[in-house]
């Protein structure tokens, strides 16, 4: 073994290769041949292995087999050919390598055997990695014929098919689908076919529980079939339909931001970083006369007042500075005009929007606002002066009314309602009580004040007015320092605003003279009773008494101017004697009457009631008109409807109307006319003869006469009568006349 070493480690002991007879032409093929294919064989091997090392399911119990033989194969032929350097044994070596070659040959076309098969599993691995994707796919697919018919579907989790498989499966898409969309689909399969492009719509679908959005992507398979993948869009087009919402409110808001700055009367103004304004609203031409465009671009702070440009200027770079605060300033601002606006400004930073990037500026004019301040401030201070001169006044008046308070007799107090207090009294009723100064009296309860009998008796009489919320008003006598006054008290509930009465303000007064005088008038008016009973006796009796002789010389004056008439001739001076005696009586009976009305004017019992007096005018003038044809002519205007006795307001008009007819009846024709005045007096006038003014007064007086009883026949008891009347009735009567221009009597009434 040795020794055959060292022959193969000497090379000069080896002949070469084709120099020897070993070296045979067919050797040699055979060789060549072996060899290449080891070769191609060995550098097919390793690719091969190389691209299928990751395969778990080869059948590497052959193949390893196979290369163990090859390899044990080979490195044998290359010992023997090593061999075969000493020994010629050419032929076994290529032998051995040829079946080598063989059997890497037979190696190699299994494993290219091999190589589909190793594949199909990969392939099964794809299939179901495919499988995976499309379950993990939301979308529908569906294959389509041109026609529109249904082919194969694959549903997903996300979207079903719209009826199961079976009943799709072969029909077309306007048996399952609502025929507008149907035909809508159609229309895209021929054009995906047409164009080989993908096509891509969207469709809705109303179902009963909701409406769903869908788009439909068609993909040409060939020339007939198409995929439609399907993708439930729904809440992708919810998403748009709010964003679109969202932005359209935003819009919308926009606008009305805009509108609201572009026709607000506020100006806006937008100023950058840098002090320049970058807007202006419109309103800056009503407030200051200036277009925007003149301002924009310009500094901020120019046309501002020169003693306001500091503080404008520190409220601009602290609102600047200071983005969460908004910064107040009023500045004087120069109007186009030259005079000066005084503007409220409110600004707020916006750098940060960009579609602003600026320090937004509501600037308001306050100009009148501000005189109107100043105003304000003008008329407090004036009202504060005035409020201190009204109290210096009020304290005057309240000395003043102090002063007077005290200096009168009367007892003057205030009690409170919650402790019977007195808040307030007098001086008089601090003498009253027995101390000297009111002062004492004053924060002290009414029971500390009067005897127990007389502080119980007010309280009950304060309770009274404290409950019932009225006055009270009585009179009586009370035992007090200075005497026993009988006093006529008042008291009266002081209230707040809300009608609750807090505390009641008395006066009392002395009224012990007024009570004697009342006493010693009630004494006399029962002996003036008795007097005038005894005057009415008297009088019936005057009367009667003075009647009866009247009555028996009327009776015998008539009886002898029968006898005589029935004699011989009379003598004219016996029938003028007689002619007097019988007048004389007649006017003494006439005075008797009257006298007798007069005193019962006085003496009648008034019933008060409604009176009509255009019935009593109506009634006076059928009594007093004339029996001759002398005319009157009578002029009614409105009379009112008073409140009176009839019975004595007739006996006015018919006294009244009575003396009109008799001082007229010489004027043709007699006017009179009966009215009221604007003032309400009640008016009856003639165009007699009248009389002069200077008698006016005397014409109600008793027998006053201004005419002689040959004139005017009378008694002058009845104007007497008419003026008792009237003043009986809280009326008052006159007269205004001229001579010969008539006369005018007037008098008041108290109407209804």
């Amino acid at each position: 073994m040795l020794e055959l070493l060292t022959t193969l480690l000497d090379a000069t002991s080896v002949p070469p290769q084709g120099y020897d007879d070993r070296w045979k032409t067919v050797l040699v093929w055979l060789q060549t041949i072996s060899d290449t294919v080891i070769v191609l064989a060995g550098y097919s091997i390793p690719l091969l292995l190389l691209s299928l090392r990751q395969q778990q399911n080869l059948p590497f119990a052959k193949i390893l087999s196979l290369f163990g033989v090859f390899l044990a194969t080979w490195s044998t032929a290359h010992i023997l050919e090593l061999w075969t350097l000493e020994y010629p044994f050419s032929w076994i070596v290529g032998l051995v390598q040829a079946g080598a070659a063989g059997i890497l040959t037979y190696l190699t076309w299994e494993l290219f055997r091999v190589l589909p098969i190793v594949a199909s599993p990969t392939h099964n691995g794809s299939k179901v990695t495919q499988a995976a994707i499309l379950n993990a796919i939301p979308d529908l697919m569906v294959r389509l014929s041109q026609d529109g018919v249904y082919l194969d579907i694959l549903e997903s989790k996300a979207i079903k098919a719209f009826k199961p498989m079976p009943e799709i499966l072969g029909k077309r898409l306007e048996d399952v689908l609502p025929t507008e969309i149907a035909q809508t689909a159609v229309q895209y399969i021929r054009q995906a076919l047409t164009t080989q492009e993908v096509q891509v719509y969207e469709y809705r679908l109303d179902d009963t529980d909701r409406v769903q959005d869908f788009e439909a992507r068609i993909v040409a398979c060939g020339t007939k079939d198409v995929l439609a993948i399907i993708r439930d869009i729904s809440d992708r087009k919810r998403s748009e339909a709010e964003r679109q919402q969202t932005e359209t409110a935003l819009t919308r808001r926009e606008a009305q931001f805009r509108a609201l700055v572009q026709h607000s009367s506020d100006m806006i103004v937008v100023v950058g970083v840098d002090g320049n304004r970058t807007y202006v609203s419109p309103s800056v031409k009503a407030i200051l006369g200036y277009a925007p465009e003149e301002l924009i671009g310009r500094s901020a702070f120019e046309l501002i007042h020169p003693e306001d440009i500091p503080r404008t200027q520190a409220a601009f770079y602290t609102a600047v500075q200071q983005p969460d605060a908004p910064v107040k300033v009023e500045i004087r601002f120069q109007r186009v005009d030259g005079s000066w606006a005084i503007l409220e400004c409110v600004g707020s930073n916006q750098l940060s929007e960009p579609r602003i990037a600026g320090v937004v500026v509501n600037c308001r004019d306050v100009s009148d606002r501000t005189q109107a301040e100043y105003e304000i401030r003008q008329l407090n201070e004036q009202l504060e002066r005035q409020n201190r001169n009204l109290e210096v006044l009020v304290e005057q008046r309240t000395a003043e009314l102090l002063t007077f308070i005290n200096a009168l007799p009367d007892y003057i107090f205030v009690v409170n309602r919650d402790d019977m207090r007195m808040q307030f009294c007098n001086d008089a009723l601090a003498q009253a009580i027995g101390v000297h100064s009111r002062h004492e009296v004053e924060g002290k309860t009414i029971f500390e004040c009067f005897s127990a009998e007389i502080a119980a008796a007010f309280a009950e009489q304060n309770e009274v007015v404290f409950t019932t919320g009225e006055t009270l008003h009585f009179q009586e006598k009370y035992a007090v320092v200075t005497g026993t006054p009988y006093l006529d008290t008042f008291k009266i509930p002081l209230k707040r605003f809300s009608g609750e009465v807090y505390a009641l303000i008395g006066a009392s007064r002395d009224i012990t003279e007024l009570v004697e005088v009342r006493q010693t008038l009630w004494r006399q008016t029962l002996e003036l009773e008795q007097t005038n009973r005894e005057l009415d006796s008297f009088s019936y009796s005057v009367s009667h008494d003075l009647r009866a002789p009247l009555r028996h010389i009327r009776g015998f004056v008539s009886a002898l101017r029968q006898q005589l008439e029935r004699g011989e001739q009379v003598a004219p001076k016996v029938t003028h004697y007689l002619n007097n005696i019988d007048s004389s009586t007649h006017r003494m009976a006439l005075l008797i009457d009257g006298l007798l009305t007069l005193s019962r004017v006085g003496r009648h019992k008034m019933e008060r009631h409604p009176v009509d007096l255009r019935q009593l005018v109506n009634h006076a003038i059928d009594l007093h008109s004339p029996e001759d044809d002398c005319s009157i002519e009578y002029q009614i205007g409105n009379l009112p409807t008073v409140e009176g006795d009839g019975t004595l307001l007739q006996q006015v008009f018919s006294n009244l109307i009575s003396n009109a007819v008799k001082f007229s009846r010489d004027r043709h024709p007699a006017q009179i006319k009966i009215g009221t005045t604007v003032e309400g007096a009640i008016f009856i006038k003639d165009n007699g003869v009248g009389f002069p003014m200077e008698y006016a007064n005397q014409l109600f007086e008793a027998f006053q006469r201004l005419h002689s009883q040959h004139e005017f026949e009378g008694t002058g008891i009845g104007l007497a009568i008419v003026q008792r009347i009237v003043q009986r009735h809280s009326g008052s009567i006159w007269a205004e006349s001229q001579v010969n221009q008539g006369a005018t009597f007037y008098f008041t009434l108290n109407q209804v």
